[in-house]
């Protein structure tokens, strides 16, 4: 687990995430962030380190890649919020506005149906 106010660089390898994430990117979260529906989350689960969006709130908050069935992990398991993606020697900003987010979760849900 990161150390509360460091920030966590994580090199992204994977599918699940397009067409936000692409592999060889390395992205950079901030494990002191709330969670925020629609935001990318670093998470570790049995296989190790997947960055998945929140699709749903509640006691059991629901993940998932956006290319990818859902995942439920417990909130032990959050790493950090995915704040920025490094990118071709270039620095990303994500998304922060709540609407937006908000319709990314939307997408992302209607995607794992």
């Amino acid at each position: 687990m990161p150390k509360s106010g460091e920030m966590l660089q994580v090199p992204f390898d994977g599918e699940s995430m397009r067409p936000m994430l692409f592999p060889g990117d390395v992205l950079l979260c901030s494990p002191d962030a709330p969670l925020r529906l629609g935001g990318i989350y670093i998470l570790h689960d049995e296989g190790g380190l997947v960055a998945h969006r929140l699709v749903r709130m509640g006691p059991t908050p629901l993940f998932k890649g956006d290319r990818s069935r859902p995942l439920h992990p417990a909130r032990g398991k959050i790493w950090g919020e995915v704040c920025s993606v490094e990118r071709n020697g270039k620095r990303i900003d994500l998304p922060t506005n709540p609407l937006v987010l908000a319709v990314f979760a939307w997408v992302s849900r209607l995607r794992g149906r």
